[in-house]
């Protein structure tokens, strides 16, 4: 075989001008290239490819283009070779632009955060201000669609992870916007993005070419509801999707046709992806019994089965079915997020899951490359919930006895109980958006997860015994309100419902009592905010503090029980509006302003009940301000705060509670490698 490839390569070049050893090398390049795509002998390729080289000599073009040629078989072999071979392209190659921009993209620097991906292969292919997780990725791994929230047009893009450049292929300008990207799915022959495109007061499905420079021509499938796309069909003749009112569909690429599989519930489905035969498709589902739990489920296209695949009480999430037949999920089984994999044979499940790869920080798949190439959204450094001891100067000590670190997704919101015994704090996902998990630490020990039956909230707290905890949000049937949970059964009840058409809506920013009797929250009536109190034992609220025309973004209560202290902002932006920190006598009476400033977030009282801690965001971080309730507030000289928020002190003022970041803000899209092959 190998002497037939050659031979005929020979043939086309024989009246090529160039001189007999670029002539050899180019021969030997194609016949590798037929070798690993034809025969599937990546092995065989790469000696050929290792011959090429020699011939090419010193021509620096021909041997910079077998190195990447070869590099890429090491890599779809998972042979760590392959990281050398991009190495020495970007260390003796810098005169080929092109072979050197590929290798600088594929290796890419290794974050130092504490639970990254650091083997061999893996990668951040593209870190800033733009990135985003509304698109996929070509199947070449050459081009990722994205919406440029980042300088605000709003377009659809595509980047160059090649080039690392970006074009708009949708037209809004600086002067005119019609309309607002969503999310996008680019075809399996590359050549094709199908977005939703939101107007007013409706949206459109559409089609646009993907390799057009310049062309903005696009075609319109749908316009009726919205349509999410998540994946094409091998054929590329349809493309699944979730339908506006939460179905799973197969749209027609032809004529925009329907054909309807299956109803969801509201929190929808986390990600929909076609078999390599088209048959079938495999979609993750939450559960409506406990929070964060999600199924796998693989149905087939024409609506006659559905199978469960995963079915066990952890966070399984669908990433990409490869060619060869292995569905891929992400699972918390283990303790950590890893991928998994299992074989799917017409429908069913072939074998047993088998882990994959270890320690993964994303679930948000952006597909699957030909080659086996995994690609992510993360943010590019993980947060967590720390506490540190307070130093003798109100600073932090810095691993001092007492420090205390957990990585978390996002959110964090720490919050002592009364006597200090016991944190608690929430994780919810990648995004900031639900399922939120709860977590308790007791103590030094290790914190445990807290079931429960919310789908998302707001900073939870303590009751004032340290038994229950209050939130605001919504539960897992899209009911919204005030929450109690209890900390040792993870019971659920509603206690304050937020009622359409009632004269008091959404209830927010509940607080206890300091004696446990009643609970202080935030509603809204007509255009004005109520701080009301409520009576754990009775069905009524009563009026504590009104205000027209400034929100409330936060409330606490004086140890004593006879104050309230509120946070307004007047419409707009909070970081660049003043706020105001007021404190209001629970009896009634005259509210007082006790602090203004610009970007006031939070705010805590001290022990004493003579002041009251308040955050104040700036452009580097935030500063923590002592407010007394008379006299001149001070700045608290707290070293990190540029990568640590939301403090609270301990009630003994010892330790501080809060949310930091273990390296640089901002998002990722990360390329993971070598986990497939191993199941070979």
């Amino acid at each position: 075989m190998n002497r037939l490839l050659i031979a005929a390569c020979f043939v086309a070049l024989a009246l090529s001008p160039l001189n007999a050893n670029d002539q050899r090398a180019r021969v030997l390049m194609q016949a590798a290239e037929a070798k690993a795509k034809v025969e599937g002998d990546l092995s065989g390729a790469i000696k050929l490819y290792k011959d090429a080289e020699k011939e090419a000599g010193s021509n620096r073009t021909l041997v910079a283009q077998a190195l990447v040629k070869m590099a890429e078989a090491y890599q779809e072999l998972g042979d760590a070779e392959a990281q050398k071979i991009y190495q020495r392209l970007v260390r003796d190659f810098s005169d080929q632009k092109d072979p050197v921009a590929i290798a600088r993209g594929r290796l890419g620097p290794l974050s130092s955060s504490p639970n990254a991906m650091a083997v061999k292969g893996d990668r951040a292919v593209w870190t800033g201000p733009e990135v985003d997780l509304f698109g996929t990725v070509s199947p070449d791994g050459r081009f990722l669609s994205y919406v440029d929230w980042g300088r605000g047009s709003n377009n659809l893009m595509v980047r160059d992870l090649l080039t690392q450049t970006s074009r708009a292929l949708t037209d809004n300008t600086s002067e005119k916007r019609t309309g607002t990207a969503d999310f996008s799915v680019i075809s399996r022959d590359g050549t094709q993005v199908a977005y939703w495109w939101s107007t007013q007061p409706a949206g459109e499905f559409r089609i646009a070419r993907l390799q057009t420079p310049g062309n903005h021509q696009t075609r319109v499938l749908r316009t009726a509801g919205y349509v999410r796309a998540f994946d094409w069909s091998p054929d590329d003749r349809f493309i699944a999707a979730l339908l506006g009112d939460n179905r799973i569909g197969i749209v027609s690429v032809t004529d925009g046709s329907v054909r309807q599989l299956k109803s969801v519930d509201w929190n929808g489905v986390g990600k929909i992806v076609f078999s390599p035969d088209g048959r079938h498709i495999a979609y993750d589902l939450a559960s409506a019994e406990r929070v964060g739990r999600r199924d796998i489920r693989i149905m087939a296209v024409d609506g006659t089965s559905e199978t469960v695949v995963v079915a066990d009480a952890f966070r399984n999430h669908i990433m990409a079915w490869s060619s060869a037949g292995h569905l891929v999920y992400s699972s918390d089984r283990t303790g950590t997020r890893s991928l998994w994999t299992v074989r799917i044979d017409d429908g069913h499940v072939a074998g047993e899951p088998r882990l994959a790869k270890e320690n993964v920080r994303s679930t948000m798949s952006l597909g699957l490359t030909s080659t086996g190439t995994l690609y992510v959204w993360q943010p590019a450094s993980p947060s967590y919930v720390g506490v540190e001891p307070v130093g003798p100067t109100g600073g932090l000590s810095n691993g001092r006895d007492g420090s205390f670190q957990q990585f978390i997704e996002s959110r964090g919101w720490p919050r002592w109980s009364p006597d200090g015994k016991r944190l608690l704090f929430i994780s919810c996902g990648l995004t900031g958006g639900g399922p939120c998990a709860l977590f308790v630490r007791d103590g030094q020990g290790t914190p445990r997860e807290v079931p429960h039956g919310m789908w998302y909230m707001f900073p939870p707290e303590f009751s004032p015994d340290g038994e229950k905890i209050i939130a605001r949000g919504s539960d897992l049937k899209d009911r919204s309100g005030i929450f109690v949970i209890d900390v040792t059964t993870g019971a659920t009840s509603m206690l304050i419902p937020h009622e359409a058409g009632s004269a008091l809506q959404y209830p927010r920013n509940a607080t206890w009592s300091r004696d446990g009797r009643a609970v202080f929250y935030v509603a809204t009536d007509g255009e004005d905010f109520v701080v009301l109190r409520r009576d754990i034992s009775a069905a009524g609220s009563t009026e504590v503090f009104r205000t027209s025309g400034r929100g409330i973004s936060w409330i606490s209560v004086s140890p004593d029980d006879r104050h309230v202290a509120v946070i307004q902002h007047s419409p707009g932006n909070f970081l660049n509006q003043p706020g105001t920190l007021f404190v209001t006598p629970v009896s009634g009476g005259t509210s007082r302003a006790v602090f203004t400033a610009a970007g006031l977030d939070a705010e805590q009282w001290a022990a004493d009940g003579q002041s009251v801690f308040a955050h104040k965001h700036t452009a580097d971080g935030f500063e923590v301000w002592r407010v007394p309730l008379s006299g001149m507030p001070v700045k608290l000289e707290i070293e990190g705060t540029s990568r640590r928020g939301l403090f609270q002190f301990s009630p003994d003022g010892k330790y501080v509670a809060f949310t930091g970041q273990a390296g640089e803000a901002g998002d990722q899209i990360w390329a993971i490698e070598n986990f497939l092959p191993a199941l070979k």
